[in-house]
């Protein structure tokens, strides 16, 4: 990395990080109380508008959103131990070059949702699946958890109407340094993305390599994004992802420590109840499509 490159990225910790972790008494303050006092679920926290071009729109009520049973009295169930498949997907379009392989689709992204609810898949969030793993929610008969990593626009402009069309859920895990930035997600965005019932967790400040920053960095990183995102949000982050999966026993310890309950990896195969800091994921290709996409689906189980 260039040294103005390092200086970028220093300058952009010192503007959103330090901010964010000065603050981290009164926002924990927040997270303690939501989690006490409830008042809140993993539905929809407001019906939302719709805008130009079928577009979601935002929710115009203020309370918390994406506060799941975790955060609530009651809901106790039996704890299930069972695996869930877990989707990843990046950005949705179809353009060609060398990254075009992390892209979808829209239409495969369409057809390979529609495919889940004609075959009795029940989408539920990450955070839905925590807590029917720790019995304070029932598992669905066929659970899948839909994840987009990052935060580009495609998330919300192509994603979120297919899925509140067929009345589904996901996980945006954000960036926090691609809010407001070309091709990234607005505020008004994530707002909306939450006022659907879907979930945010964190994707840390700046996606680094967290085994390669120091103890300082990683703390911005990872418990600097935490508390970024719920005060700017007010929802509680209860689940986070490895940039580019990358993580060792000290950055999967920081996470614990943050207060995350679980944290995906980009390791293919079933989410599992043992294995919560380091869940594995189905990697969901631009070259997938439909065929490919239900092979990986069948192929995990």
């Amino acid at each position: 990395m260039k040294r103005s490159s390092r200086t970028r990225t220093r300058r952009f910790l010192q503007a959103l990080g330090a901010a964010a972790l000065a603050a981290s008494l009164a926002a924990e303050a927040w997270l303690v109380a939501a989690r006490l006092g409830g008042g809140g679920s993993s539905g929809a926290v407001g019906g939302g508008t719709s805008g130009a071009g079928g577009a979601p729109g935002v929710s115009e009520t203020a309370a918390p959103a994406g506060l799941t049973a975790a955060a609530q009295p009651g809901g106790a169930s039996e704890a299930s131990t069972e695996p869930v498949p877990v989707l990843m997907y990046h950005e949705l379009g179809d353009p060609s070059g060398a990254w075009s392989e992390l892209y979808v689709r829209p239409d495969d992204f369409r057809r390979q949702m529609d495919y889940l609810k004609s075959h009795g898949y029940e989408t539920i969030t990450l955070a839905e699946a925590v807590d029917a793993w720790a019995g304070r929610r029932p598992m669905p008969k066929k659970p899948v958890v839909v994840t987009f990593d990052d935060g580009y626009a495609s998330t919300y402009t192509v994603a979120l109407p297919i899925l509140r069309a067929n009345h589904q859920v996901a996980t945006l895990f954000l960036e926090a340094g691609i809010l407001n930035r070309p091709h990234g997600l607005t505020d008004a965005m994530v707002q909306a993305w939450l006022a659907a019932g879907d979930e945010l967790g964190s994707h840390t400040m700046t996606h680094p390599d967290l085994r390669r920053v120091p103890a300082k960095r990683l703390t911005e990183e990872v418990a600097g994004s935490r508390t970024y995102l719920a005060q700017r949000f007010k929802t509680v982050v209860r689940t986070f992802a490895y940039p580019s999966g990358r993580y060792d026993e000290r950055v999967v310890k920081a996470v614990e420590e943050a207060g995350y309950e679980a944290a995906v990896t980009t390791e293919p195969g079933l989410a599992r109840p043992d294995e919560r800091w380091t869940l594995h994921r189905i990697r969901i290709n631009r070259s997938d499509g439909l065929k490919g996409f239900i092979q990986k689906l069948e192929a995990a189980r």
